[in-house]
């Protein structure tokens, strides 16, 4: 429980100026009200957004160094994941987790390997991914590809108003 103050190291509901570590825990971390924070790693656990916004105003990161878990979980048509910053996913595998909602992304959006997590970003279903920033963004893919061991938007939208997308590996959209 997101909002819960006892579930958080320092006791405390994260606010839109906290850096928030989701780490190995009993219990995943689950939104049950909409949520702001400055930046989030989550390495150890799970993020679900249950049909809540998120906004991050600065990196959202899957995965960190040699850890290769770390799991976004969006399976419902209300989910939205705002990353203002850097979006880093090198945590674990992602299939079946990324089926419903929007993610915008307004900087860079990166899949990177970590550990064995080939598949660290594999939307599918009605999920979207939409580039939103203005100024110039990367996408970049360690393993692009369409199924497997792979990483992959299902639908992904540009809709910048300003500077440019460039690629710097294959991208692959499974949707539109």
């Amino acid at each position: 429980d997101w909002s819960r103050a006892a579930n958080w190291s320092p006791a405390g509901v994260p606010a839109a100026v906290d850096t928030v570590r989701i780490v190995a825990a009993a219990n995943a971390a689950v939104l049950n009200a909409d949520a702001a924070v400055s930046r989030i790693v989550i390495v150890g656990n799970s993020l679900t957004l249950n049909g809540n916004r998120l906004a991050v105003s600065g990196d959202f990161q899957t995965g960190e160094g040699s850890n290769s878990s770390g799991v976004l979980t969006m399976q419902s048509a209300a989910d939205t994941l705002t990353i203002g910053g850097v979006a880093t996913f090198g945590g674990a595998p992602l299939s079946g987790q990324l089926t419903a909602g929007v993610l915008l992304a307004a900087g860079d959006f990166t899949q990177v390997y970590v550990g064995s997590n080939w598949e660290s970003f594999q939307a599918s279903g009605a999920h979207r991914t939409v580039l939103n920033g203005t100024a110039a963004q990367t996408v970049s893919f360690t393993n692009p590809g369409t199924a497997g061991q792979t990483s992959f938007f299902q639908d992904l939208e540009i809709a910048k108003s300003g500077g440019s997308v460039s690629l710097g590996s294959a991208v692959f959209a499974n949707g539109q």
